[in-house]
């Protein structure tokens, strides 16, 4: 994966992206003081490089499924780390 680092390396991928007129538009009303792209192949950050993270994204989708048909999740929810107990 090619990464690039600097404000000129991310607004050149915003533009190979068409992400540009987006992100003007963002920081029209928003502070933006680190942004950072990835698409296929390619990372470019300004600042600092993003933080890996583990998505919980199945189980967001079953609650919120829950919550508006009423039809409990099918799959088995594992517990978080902080209420394991070793």
């Amino acid at each position: 994966m090619k990464t690039e680092v600097g404000r000129a390396a991310v607004w050149q991928h915003a533009e190979e992206a068409d992400l540009q007129d987006v992100i003007r538009k963002i920081a029209a009303h928003f502070d933006i003081d680190d942004i950072a792209i990835h698409t296929p192949g390619k990372l470019s950050y300004v600042k600092e490089p993003p933080r890996k993270y583990t998505r919980t994204i199945q189980s967001l989708v079953a609650i919120l499924l829950y919550t508006r048909t009423g039809i409990p999740p099918t799959h088995r929810q594992r517990p978080l780390k902080r209420d394991i107990s070793f």
